[in-house]
């Protein structure tokens, strides 16, 4: 997984999750936020 800032606040990542999991990704544990997952090559 890559992290950086985001210019708009807060952090953008880039990791590799299958696609079945990307509804349910959270940060740091069950109850961490929750992660938005976007393909990048639909």
């Amino acid at each position: 997984m890559t992290v950086a800032p985001s210019p708009a606040g807060g952090y953008e990542a880039l990791a590799v999750i299958q696609s079945n999991f990307a509804g349910n990704v959270r940060l740091g544990s069950l109850e961490g936020p929750s992660v938005q997952a976007a393909a990048v090559n639909p």
